[in-house]
């Protein structure tokens, strides 16, 4: 039990991290000048873009998480805790017991795992330098919530153009280092975005929201894995406890070593 618990915590550590890595923003250029007809279009649609967001102060959040992948198929749950701009906290469990906690800030990145109890702790930049992919907070928060990142839309050069289906409208983007494209449906609200690093695709799908405008459904795919999120309970309470403490005892994993 404790030998496939491994591999399982193995595969939700990378999730949850492929996840945190993703939501990159680097130094980009702004939108160039445009005719004023041009302009007024661009600015309608980033308008009802806005619009259309989510963003609540506090929100918590239940997902059914099953996974696929080369090393066998597994489920697991994750309850969700996010407080707007400044914090992400998943727990992970397996027949409702304690697996594993990841807490994201826009300055920290904090994880530990209960079967092999190791922990990392530290600033996204060493995690940014390590691996060579830029972090940023807003980015991770839109993965979760459906939302057009608005850091990406702000600072990279990007053209909207008809998605295939022809009822999608599709965001291109030229210089993200991570997100290549967005597809929008009629509610502005993203159904499809496109990731790619070091010659890898990541997609991410959101089939279907509520009538709130939250994702019902999340879809991972990437080259030999993917997946599947339900959400399956939300709320937004007034307060939310986020305290984050790796217990005493656990072996701390140094980043490049």
């Amino acid at each position: 039990y404790k030998n496939t618990n491994k591999v399982r915590i193995k595969h939700i550590a990378v999730w949850l991290f492929l996840m945190t890595m993703t939501a990159g923003c680097g130094l980009f250029r702004r939108v160039p000048a445009a005719a004023p007809q041009k302009q007024a279009e661009m600015k309608n649609l980033m308008e009802n873009i806005e619009r259309h967001r989510v963003a609540p102060e506090r929100m918590q959040a239940r997902w059914s998480v099953d996974y696929n992948g080369t090393e066998g198929n597994y489920s697991f749950g994750v309850s969700v805790f996010l407080v707007k701009d400044s914090a992400l906290l998943f727990n992970v469990t397996k027949f409702s017991l304690p697996v594993a906690r990841l807490l994201v800030t826009p300055g920290k990145v904090a994880f530990y795992e209960n079967i092999r109890r190791t922990a990392y702790e530290g600033d996204p930049s060493e995690l940014s330098k390590r691996y060579g992919i830029p972090f940023d907070f807003d980015l991770l928060q839109s993965i979760v919530l459906g939302n057009v990142p608005e850091k990406a839309l702000e600072e990279s050069r990007w053209q909207p153009e008809t998605a295939p289906d022809s009822t999608n409208i599709r965001l291109q983007f030229e210089d993200h280092p991570l997100l290549k494209s967005l597809d929008l449906n009629t509610l502005f609200r993203v159904t499809e975005s496109l990731w790619q690093y070091d010659g890898k695709e990541m997609q991410i799908r959101y089939p279907s929201y509520n009538e709130a405008g939250y994702p019902e459904r999340m879809d991972m795919q990437a080259p030999d894995q993917e997946v599947h999120i339900r959400w399956k309970k939300i709320r937004f309470p007034e307060d939310l406890d986020i305290r984050f403490r790796i217990p005493e005892g656990y072996k701390r994993i140094e980043v490049g070593k």
